[in-house]
């Protein structure tokens, strides 16, 4: 028996669509500290974008 794949729906976050992370391709959601510029954000946290 094949096994089932949870779908998830998108968050959306006070306004926004989560990302996928360039780095770890997970995605991620909007926070408060991006509020300026999500637009420019890429990855998920520095760790990831140190890669």
């Amino acid at each position: 028996m094949p096994e089932k794949k949870s779908l998830r729906r998108a968050k959306i976050k006070n306004g926004y669509p989560p990302k996928i992370c360039l780095s770890c391709g997970l995605p991620f959601e909007w926070r408060k500290k991006w509020l300026r510029n999500w637009n420019e954000i890429k990855y998920c946290s520095e760790k990831c974008r140190r890669k």
